[in-house]
C-alpha cells in the first residue's frame, strides 16, 4: 500500500473540491480516492467504499507520489503544498 499524509490546508482543498462546485464524477472520485487515503485506508477499503476498482486507487495515489517525489528532487525542499500537484492531478482527462 502507497502511504501519505497531507496537511490540513490539502486536506480542505479536496473536501472543498468534492463537495463545491460542478465537477465531472472522475474529479469527485480522484477526490474522494486521496481524502480515504490519507486516512490510511488500504485499496481494497477505499474500492468498496467508493464501488471502483481497487486498481483504480492505486494508480490515484501512485501517480500523486511520483509528482511530489519529482517536485522535491527538483526544489530540494522538505515540504512542499500539494494544492497545485492535487489540483492538476484531479483536473487531468
Amino acid at each position: 500500500m502507497i502511504k501519505f499524509k497531507l496537511e490540513n490546508d490539502e486536506v480542505k482543498f479536496l473536501q472543498d473540491f468534492a463537495n463545491k462546485g460542478q465537477k465531472n464524477a472522475r474529479e469527485i472520485t480522484r477526490a474522494r480516492i486521496l481524502l480515504l487515503a490519507n486516512q490510511q485506508k488500504g485499496d481494497t477499503e477505499i474500492a468498496r467504499t467508493l464501488l471502483i476498482d481497487r486498481s483504480t486507487a492505486w494508480r490515484i495515489r501512485k501517480n500523486i507520489l511520483k509528482k511530489v517525489s519529482k517536485i522535491l528532487s527538483l526544489t530540494n525542499q522538505d515540504r512542499v503544498s500539494l494544492k497545485n500537484i492535487l489540483k492538476d492531478t484531479l483536473l487531468k482527462s
